[in-house]
């Protein structure tokens, strides 16, 4: 009997962990710096779906996943940090460095002497397509430099079609390029500027020039962002940015909550793109 016994309990012993990692659990807890201050717009995304949420302004988030799964924490302003959830469970407080950057990339910049107004972008072309901004998307366009040397930039435009009715919030980012191909790179901009939804109007202008941002040489991304969580929405009324189909170049990438992006398909009328009427005004 004891031997049977024995076999028993080895066999609960070893099966056990098979069922646990197969089961979901809601994971919920607080990200903050490290001076335990909260951080509010944290992107959190599975590594393994395409599952997402959001810190709110207090730090706090809750999102269901399996055991066996682990999260990414990313933030405009603070390295990216991957935690398995098993490890949540014990410990529900994320702690995230600081950005570090090395001396020779940071350059202070006087504002005095821009003075030249310029819009770039293309917030003035036809209205006839639109990008559906789902729970979680980033949508990335390319904005080129025309004259290749550093502009100040005041603001950044976008047009919506409709609003919806989701209980969301759109955040503007700034991309750097990436050197070694044509990519979304590091953000630029590190301080969140967020709309919320009832705010929308069909002509968008967000002033930045508090944050000192420059375009740099070789042009930026504008990134329009779906941030919060993912389920407050009524009957799947997203947001729909203004498009066009004039652009004879590719400007648009994609991206789920800071994942990976990805380029924009092929054409989609003759050989002109869809490309979110996005603008930015600068001062050369």
């Amino acid at each position: 009997m004891d031997q049977l016994l024995f076999r028993f309990y080895f066999f609960v012993f070893i099966i056990t962990p098979f069922f646990s990692f197969g089961q979901k659990q809601i994971i919920s807890g607080y990200v903050v710096d490290k001076n335990k201050t909260p951080l509010s717009y944290v992107n959190i995304v599975s590594v393994q779906n395409k599952i997402g949420t959001t810190t709110n302004e207090l730090g706090y988030y809750s999102i269901k996943l399996d055991i066996s799964d682990s999260i990414k924490f990313t933030h405009i302003a603070f390295s990216s940090k991957v935690v398995p959830v098993i490890e949540l469970i014990q410990d529900n407080v994320v702690v995230l460095d600081e950005e570090h950057f090395f001396i020779d990339e940071i350059v202070i910049r006087s504002r005095f002497g821009y003075k030249q107004k310029e819009k770039l972008g293309y917030y003035g072309k036809d209205r006839n397509g639109s990008f559906v901004l789902s729970p979680g998307n980033q949508l990335a366009v390319f904005i080129s430099n025309t004259k290749r040397r550093l502009a100040l930039i005041e603001s950044v435009s976008f047009q919506v079609k409709d609003k919806g009715k989701c209980n969301s919030k759109i955040r503007i980012r700034i991309l750097e390029k990436e050197t070694n191909n044509f990519s979304p790179g590091k953000d630029l901009l590190v301080e969140n500027y967020i709309i919320d939804n009832k705010q929308l109007s069909h002509r968008n202008t967000i002033n930045i020039s508090e944050s000192n941002i420059f375009l740099p040489e070789k042009g930026a991304f504008i990134v329009i962002e779906w941030v919060g969580v993912d389920s407050y929405c009524e009957d799947n009324s997203f947001p729909i940015i203004a498009a066009n189909i004039s652009t004879k170049e590719n400007h648009l990438w994609y991206n789920y909550r800071d994942k990976q992006w990805s380029r924009a398909p092929r054409p989609v009328f003759q050989d002109n793109y869809m490309t979110p009427n996005v603008s930015i005004t600068v001062y050369y």
